[in-house]
């Protein structure tokens, strides 16, 4: 009798707890499906870390975004900023591997990149560029209906050199960039920029990709954005071994100039906060596809340091 009366108490317990379980589920449904639904953003970095300290700045930030997953971290080249420098990718994948190894990441691809600029190499095999090769790769391997958001830093060279290469690819990247300048009153494009003048065949074959959706921030505009040596080394933290790294970089400098120009991590906040930046679709420079491509018209430069500022602090109260 008592075995009995234990058995159905028993199943009447089971039961209960059935009946909770399933009220929990929904009354919490909605939370559920925003959860089930919220994926990490797909993004690569095709970058030029050696040639200017901002680059270090935006690839930390990117990394330490949980939203992000970051499929590949690739070296872009700059031969023609260092003509004496016949390995200006190496240069920069030395920096990448350090950053990578600092977060435990090794596992995501990071090779080296074309070492010339596609002016100097295309009527001839370009088959060693592992960087282009890299990018080809993981977006095939995206999951179905995802797109790869590719952060441009430098030279366009690694992502013309992928999509020359297979232009199939082209609708399933979102190209985030920094590129010419553009005035608004004139609505007219100069490619006497920065990044341009590094390789500028590369980037006419990004502007030419009708399929490829680019967001350009012009570098007039990206120039409105800096961050100061003296603000960095009051709130990078020396005992952190990647934070010490970036403050000595940024405190270690030649110039007299505490102005530190940061083109790379602006592009970097308006990918991950749009409401910091106003982007219009206009059409692109009259020598290449008559197109429209999204234009960062403005930046709230302001903003974004106090952002990147108070990032760096929070993370170390956490840490």
């Amino acid at each position: 009798m008592l075995k009995a009366i234990k058995r159905i108490a028993k199943r009447i317990f089971i039961f209960i707890l059935i009946i909770f379980a399933v009220y929990l589920l929904i009354s919490n449904i909605d939370l559920i499906k925003e959860l089930a639904s919220k994926e990490k953003i797909s993004a690569a970095i095709d970058a030029d870390a050696a040639n200017g300290i901002d680059d270090l700045f935006a690839i930390y930030r990117i990394l330490l975004d949980e939203d992000i997953e970051l499929r590949g971290l690739t070296s872009a080249q700059w031969r023609l900023v260092d003509l004496e420098n016949d390995s200006t990718v190496h240069s920069s994948w030395l920096i990448h591997r350090f950053f990578l190894e600092q977060f435990y990441k090794t596992r995501i691809p990071h090779p080296e990149g074309a070492n010339l600029p596609l002016a100097y190499t295309l009527n001839k095999d370009n088959n060693d560029n592992r960087a282009s090769d890299a990018i080809i790769k993981i977006v095939q391997e995206l999951p179905y209906g995802q797109k790869l958001n590719m952060i441009c830093m430098g030279s366009a060279t690694n992502l013309a050199t992928a999509i020359r290469e297979r232009p199939d690819i082209s609708d399933k990247i979102i190209c985030f960039i920094i590129g010419p300048n553009y005035d608004p009153a004139r609505r007219a494009w100069n490619k006497n920029d920065p990044t341009s003048r590094l390789d500028l065949e590369a980037m006419n074959i990004l502007l030419n990709e009708k399929n490829l959706e680019i967001h350009m921030l012009p570098s007039n505009v990206a120039s409105e954005f800096f961050l100061t040596r003296k603000s960095l080394a009051e709130t990078l933290n020396a005992k952190d071994t990647i934070q010490n790294s970036l403050r000595f970089a940024a405190t270690n400098s030649e110039s007299g100039n505490d102005t530190i120009y940061s083109p790379s991590l602006a592009l970097v906040e308006a990918f991950r906060n749009p409401d910091m930046s106003t982007q219009k679709q206009l059409i692109g420079p009259p020598e290449n596809s008559q197109r429209k491509i999204y234009v960062y018209t403005r930046i709230d430069a302001a903003r974004m340091e106090k952002e990147f500022l108070d990032f760096l602090e929070d993370y170390n109260i956490r840490d």
